[in-house]
């Protein structure tokens, strides 16, 4: 993927609901899970999607991994979970500087996604579940028709076969 292409895509798929959002809340941050631990900032957040963006394109292009309805990410089969995660080459030519097991990949999204769902819902005042699930749906009107999604059965398909359906 060329640069080209790789700056429209994290524009449209995560800088610009990152940035709208970052305007409306500039300082706001997450509860802390410890006494010890700061909670990551929003501009945090930001950073930590954005170094695993390409990452993760690359794994929903290959069918690796696809979105979930509550707004999390999954792989598809299990028995790719220990597997290094795909190198990408970076929007300026540079190696991604560590390549995790798609497990600790998965994981650290996730936790991220969790965090950005808790500092949305607080400030839209709903609920996090709510947050993930619009942003499911959100994700799903952007992806590429070969990307996969998770039915409410457990099933994985393409979203080029739920065209009009929209109750995944």
């Amino acid at each position: 993927m060329t640069s080209r292409f790789v700056t429209p895509l994290l524009t449209r798929f995560l800088l610009i609901p990152l940035v709208a959002f970052t305007l409306a809340a500039p300082t706001l941050t997450v509860g802390q899970s410890s006494a010890s631990q700061k909670a990551p900032t929003l501009d945090e957040l930001k950073e930590r999607f954005k170094d695993r963006f390409l990452v993760l394109m690359k794994l929903k292009d290959t069918g690796v991994v696809g979105e979930t309805l509550n707004g999390m990410v999954e792989a598809l089969r299990k028995q790719d979970l220990d597997e290094t995660v795909p190198k990408v080459k970076k929007p300026d030519g540079s190696d991604q500087k560590e390549r995790p097991t798609l497990k600790e990949f998965l994981k650290q999204e996730n936790q991220d996604r969790k965090l950005l769902y808790k500092l949305f819902a607080k400030k839209l005042k709903r609920s996090p579940d709510e947050i993930a699930r619009q942003n499911a749906l959100r994700n799903l009107k952007k992806a590429k028709p070969n990307h996969y999604f998770k039915l409410k059965n457990g099933k994985w398909v393409k979203k080029k076969a739920l065209e009009g359906d929209l109750d995944w």
